[in-house]
């Protein structure tokens, strides 16, 4: 084999774009004996390392990231001691920048290739072919290639910036026929433009200029492969999807016509360039068929200036209440450590963010990222730690230790709200017994689980419901909280027997048997969804898989503005 190239994803789950890319891109230009190998950094090390040995290709390419650095390393020295004259060269984000310093550190990667990959890979792995490593060296000392970089007799050597590609076209569909029904369980990764029209100071991506794009025609074309082969989640990789509203638009319709009912889409997107027609549109799709993931990072004006993100966040509070009634999940992003957000600043994005009720809330916190704007910017005294991912320890606005405290609500927030299982019960806490002030909620949940030695031991998720209910006993009678933790653990999960702390909800089976009986009653109890499952599933089935939940009728009135005495689950 000539060239074999490796990713090292961070979950089975996920799948690698970048190898896929590079390996269909070549393919299609050239005959040369290439191919590439997904790992993750969960599998045994050995394992993989013997798994390369076995290839024998001449040429071994790695793609870093900042998760998966740390992995790789040791495996490449090892295989570099198995074969010392072969040539390993590295690319990604990890690499590009940085990278005489990479290579300084890291002697058994012998070439660094810096950006986009296509056409410098393409060109890097025609010279070298057959080559040994010496024999590389030598040839693009006389002969540099655009775009890679390597140190000869102890000189850094770099060919210059490569010219991206400027026709995505060219690039084939990445996943092959063959493929597609393996994958179809995993997370696929789909890009349909590079760049992003915002320079956000923290991303890489604002070193890019311009947007590029695959025409339309291709976009539908890749995305009716994904739809024949029912493949679970396309997740779009695109910084911006909607920067271009009509582009965005037509794709979407494209995926609302040829819908299957089953592959489910996500997309990151600037919810402040969603429009009423946007919206309009986005209502008439099927619950399930999108996902949003929306980047807010801070509330904060002067933070999110000095950020270079010149957003509106009022225009995007608008949008995203306007988007409550429409069934399309949102992932809303903060950012913890950027300039000017003390942690009581930090405080008030973070129930700003909370008040809007995504599905899920991400606390994020800054990557100071080799070549990103930010890293350069000394004004803000960032410190931040020494290997990959780069995170912020401080700065001049938040201290470690504050760090510290918000590291521990990521944690809790997590494991309750975005984990969905108290979803429900935590918004009513945070905004009617909190007031608003889900921040403080969290930060005392998470003290108090300390105390009890939370954070020291895994936990199953029925006691986590318990540790929930012990907290909120201490700002509320025992009955309403018992109602409220109920609510979410019957919605959960099925359980055999009540827990002990239940003193007034109940199962009525009598009275599930009863109303089995009369259809129409459970329909105009069920959310339309439900109403679905509903028609499809035998009474027997329901009766096996059903509770009947009795609540005090007055307690459900007070916590969910519900008259209903009875819910089922």
């Amino acid at each position: 084999m000539e060239a074999y190239l490796v990713a090292v994803n961070s979950k089975f789950i996920h799948t690698a774009a970048a190898v896929r890319s590079l390996c269909r891109y070549i393919n299609s230009k050239v005959n040369l004996d290439i191919d590439f190998g997904e790992y993750t950094i969960n599998q045994n090390s050995d394992k993989v390392l013997m798994d390369l040995y076995i290839k024998q290709a001449n040429i071994y390419g790695f793609s870093m990231y900042i998760f998966n650095l740390s992995y790789l390393m040791p495996v490449i020295m090892d295989l570099k001691k198995l074969y010392p004259d072969k040539i390993f060269f590295a690319g990604g984000p990890e690499v590009s920048y940085g990278t005489e310093d990479f290579l300084r550190k890291n002697k058994e990667v012998d070439f660094v290739i810096c950006g986009e990959g296509e056409q410098t890979v393409l060109q890097f792995l025609t010279a070298t072919k057959g080559l040994t490593c010496g024999q590389a060296k030598e040839l693009l000392y006389y002969h540099p290639i655009p775009g890679v970089a390597f140190l000869r007799n102890g000189e850094y050597l770099y060919g210059g910036e490569n010219v991206p590609l400027c026709n995505l076209d060219e690039i084939p569909f990445l996943y092959t026929e063959d493929e597609l029904p393996q994958l179809k369980n995993r997370i696929l990764y789909y890009e349909s433009s590079r760049g992003c029209p915002f320079h956000c100071s923290y991303c890489l991506s604002s070193r890019e200029k311009g947007v590029r794009v695959l025409s339309l025609a291709r976009v539908f074309s890749d995305l009716q492969k994904f739809l024949t082969a029912n493949v679970r989640l396309v997740k779009f990789v695109d910084r911006t999807f909607n920067f271009n509203k009509s582009r965005a638009l037509e794709i979407w319709k494209f995926l609302r016509e040829f819908d299957n009912g089953y592959t489910e889409f996500h997309f990151e997107i600037s919810a402040w360039l969603l429009d009423d027609e946007c919206l309009t549109f986005l209502s008439s799709i099927r619950p399930g068929l999108f996902r949003f993931e929306i980047g807010i990072q801070s509330t904060n004006e002067r933070t999110l200036s000095a950020i270079s993100r010149n957003v509106s966040y009022e225009r995007i509070r608008n949008v995203l209440e306007k988007m409550r009634g429409i069934n399309i999940p949102i992932h809303v992003d903060l950012i913890a450590g950027l300039p000017y957000e003390t942690y009581e600043i930090f405080k008030k994005s973070f129930n700003d963010a909370f008040s809007l009720k995504p599905n899920c809330l991400q606390l994020g916190f800054l990557k100071v990222l080799k070549g990103a704007p930010i890293s350069m910017q000394q004004e803000y005294g960032y410190v931040f730690k020494s290997s990959p991912p780069y995170e912020v320890l401080y700065n001049r606005y938040i201290t470690y230790k504050e760090i510290h405290i918000l590291k521990r609500i990521e944690e809790v927030l997590e494991l309750y709200y975005n984990a969905g299982i108290c979803a429900e019960s935590l918004y009513i806490i945070c905004m009617q017994i909190f007031q608003a002030d889900a921040f403080s909620f969290f930060e005392q949940f998470s003290e108090w689980l300390r105390d009890k030695q939370f954070f020291s031991v895994s936990h199953k998720v029925h006691n986590l419901f318990v540790y929930l209910y012990n907290f909120i006993c201490l700002f509320m009678n025992r009955v309403d909280a018992e109602v409220l933790v109920a609510h979410d653990l019957l919605s959960f999960e099925k359980v055999a027997h009540l827990p002990e702390w239940f003193e007034v909800v109940q199962f009525d089976r009598d009275g599930l048997v009863d109303l089995l009986k009369t259809p129409d009653t459970i329909r105009a109890l069920l959310l339309q969804n439900d109403k679905i499952l509903f028609d499809k599933m035998e009474s027997k089935k329901w009766f096996r898989n059903a509770e009947l939940v009795l609540y005090p009728a007055e307690r459900r009135l007070y916590l969910y503005g519900e008259i209903n005495k009875s819910y089922i689950v």
